[in-house]
């Protein structure tokens, strides 16, 4: 027989259950969780970051050390808000954060459901916001060396100070770069002398300008292609700012001459613009900004000339703008024609901004 060892009843030594007791701790406990999901929902919402500044002040006190303005902030913020941005105060602070929002945000902008002026109002106060962020205090104004020259830029030489010539950078080395032989109005390559000292202004960005003295070394030539050799200095400094950040480029346009056609005399006179849509002309934008641009043809139009402009963009997006040549230089085949815009649409304008951003 197996023996039976005695034991006590599993829940002996417990009482009854007091029934305030019971309801004084459920009250605990419900008061404990309500204060977590509280708190939760306030920490969420509140978007605390290191330091105890919140995600809205970090971007409006960067953004007002950028120099923006309160109705930049609120756009920005709805940007931020619409791409679910986790850290919209980078909008500010990073340059390709910026852009890359950009790209994002501008066919968003173009399908949504807002009237199109208020379409292109949003896109052009964005572009706005760019150039402001570009010249936004704190920014290195200098570059450390001529060596950071790169292949193809477009430069501009001076031998005096008043006449400029423009050039390509075709060569970088660590001991010196070369650019192609200026040429006067006939072609001509202008002979500078060993040691001359010489000017030379260019933008990398398309918007700040650096200009430097340097000085030619030698002509060299290197299968069949003439080469002026010149010497590295540096740092650089930044001498000015374009008022709008331009871009090299290779569209083709059409472009024709405007009339300035007179009616009536005396009181009666008046004067209206007419396009010579009779005489078409050829050419290729070389460079672009939302203030103008640089059209190289076989037949240049002469300084003071009214012209209206067709091209479109990589895209295929059709532009529209009208202009007057600030001045003309010769070169192979043509001329280069430096022109204003002085009529252009905001839509127009938005899409040379985003072309000459890189973000269309």
């Amino acid at each position: 027989m197996i023996p039976i060892l005695q034991t006590r009843a599993p829940f002996e030594g417990f009482g009854e259950t007091d029934p305030i007791a019971t309801i004084i701790m459920a009250v605990f406990f419900g008061i404990l969780i309500v204060a977590g999901v509280v708190s939760g929902v306030s920490s969420r919402g509140s978007g605390k970051k290191a330091g105890g500044r919140t995600v809205g002040s970090s971007l409006r006190s960067d953004a007002r050390k950028a120099g923006l303005s309160a109705k930049d902030v609120t756009l920005l913020k709805e940007v931020a808000k619409t791409l679910s941005l986790a850290t919209p105060e980078r909008l500010v602070s990073s340059d390709a954060f910026f852009d890359a929002a950009l790209r994002r945000i501008l066919p968003l902008i173009e399908n949504g459901n807002d009237p199109e002026s208020v379409k292109e109002d949003k896109k052009f106060q964005l572009f706005e916001i760019k150039k402001k962020l570009l010249n936004k205090p704190g920014r290195d104004r200098s570059l450390d060396s001529s060596r950071r020259l790169r292949l193809s830029q477009n430069v501009r030489v001076t031998l005096d100070g008043k006449k400029w010539l423009d050039a390509v950078v075709t060569g970088n080395t660590k001991d010196s770069f070369c650019i192609d032989p200026p040429r006067d109005e006939r072609d001509r390559i202008v002979e500078i002398p060993r040691d001359k000292k010489l000017g030379i202004t260019f933008s990398p960005d398309g918007y700040r300008v650096y200009t430097f003295v340097t000085t030619a070394l030698a002509y060299r030539t290197v299968n069949g292609v003439t080469m002026l050799y010149l010497r590295h200095v540096g740092p650089i400094k930044e001498t000015q700012k374009r008022k709008s950040p331009r871009r090299d480029s290779s569209l083709p346009t059409y472009f024709y001459a405007v009339l300035i056609l007179t009616t009536g005399s005396g009181k009666r006179e008046k004067k209206r613009a007419v396009v010579n849509t009779s005489k078409r002309f050829f050419g290729k934008i070389v460079d672009l900004s939302a203030g103008g641009c640089a059209i190289q043809s076989p037949q240049p139009l002469v300084s003071g000339t009214l012209l209206k402009i067709e091209f479109t963009d990589e895209d295929g997006t059709p532009v529209t703008a009208f202009g007057k040549v600030q001045g003309s230089a010769r070169t192979r085949g043509g001329g280069i024609m430096h022109i204003m815009f002085t009529r252009i649409t905001k839509k127009n304008l938005n899409t040379i901004q985003a072309y000459v951003y890189g973000v269309s």
